[in-house]
């Protein structure tokens, strides 16, 4: 009876454990979207400064690397897979720095 019991406790907390993954991952899919949202409208908008297509494709592909990422979420969600949060932060950096330097120059230009 005591390793019926304590099966049970170990199938209980997984099923939390998956239940928080669950949870988590559908936040981080909301706000990859939301970020891929704005990177694709700061891409629309590209088109109306000259001189800047190497922005609009470091942007170009800032946006498919988070859809790769989202998809890996999506896998892990369903315990199938691991996220690699490490890249994601690297990427995250890269995104920071290409920004910072979009607004620096812009602010040269006033």
């Amino acid at each position: 009876m005591k390793q019926i019991d304590a099966r049970l406790m170990t199938l209980r907390a997984l099923s939390d454990e998956a239940s928080d993954i669950r949870i988590s991952s559908v936040q981080i899919e909301d706000k990859l979207n939301a970020i891929m949202a704005e990177l694709r409208f700061i891409v629309s908008k590209a088109n109306l400064f000259p001189g800047i297509e190497d922005l609009e494709g470091r942007l170009n592909d800032t946006i498919a690397f988070f859809e790769d990422f989202l998809l890996k979420v999506r896998y892990a969600k369903e315990l199938k897979g691991n996220v690699p949060f490490e890249s994601f932060d690297q990427k995250r950096v890269e995104l920071e720095h290409l920004l910072a330097s979009l607004i620096e120059e812009d602010r040269g230009k006033i």
